[in-house]
């Protein structure tokens, strides 16, 4: 997984999150699982798309403000990972999960009033795995791609 340090006009991350039923009567579990992890609950795509835009508004804040960006995305994986094994489930299993609307969102950091913001460049959604091709599973093996 591609470690995030800092954010920089320009940059450019591709976010993979996914959530799926458990049962429940309202609500489901949502994880972004790539690149960084955070959990979330919800019951559709606009969940996904709201903890994104968190997780970014949160970044960029924390950019700005000098923060330890390494140490906030550790506190959102112990998050998850408390959350996932709560509910049974591996957080390293999430991209594969085959009963789940997967979301994915391109993003690009900007500038918007002197203050780090970012852009959504595209999304697409998936029930199921998004497909992937040969190319992009050996770039994954390396840890280059999602």
């Amino acid at each position: 997984m591609k470690k995030i340090k800092s954010l920089k006009v320009g940059d450019k991350f591709t976010v993979r999150a996914c959530y799926f039923d458990m049962g429940w009567e309202f609500d489901a579990p949502g994880f972004i699982y790539y690149p960084f992890f955070r959990f979330t609950y919800g019951n559709n795509s606009d969940c996904l798309q709201d903890i994104i835009e968190d997780s970014f508004i949160d970044l960029c804040i924390a950019t700005d403000g000098g923060k330890d960006i390494p140490q906030i995305l550790n506190e959102w994986k112990s998050e998850a990972e408390d959350e996932a094994e709560r509910l049974g489930v591996s957080l390293a299993g999430l991209k594969k999960r085959k009963n789940a609307e997967h979301y994915e969102e391109n993003i690009v950091v900007i500038t918007y009033d002197d203050d780090l913001s970012f852009d959504t460049l595209s999304q697409k959604e998936s029930y199921g795995p998004f497909e992937q091709s040969k190319k992009r599973n050996t770039a994954d093996a390396e840890g280059d791609t999602p």
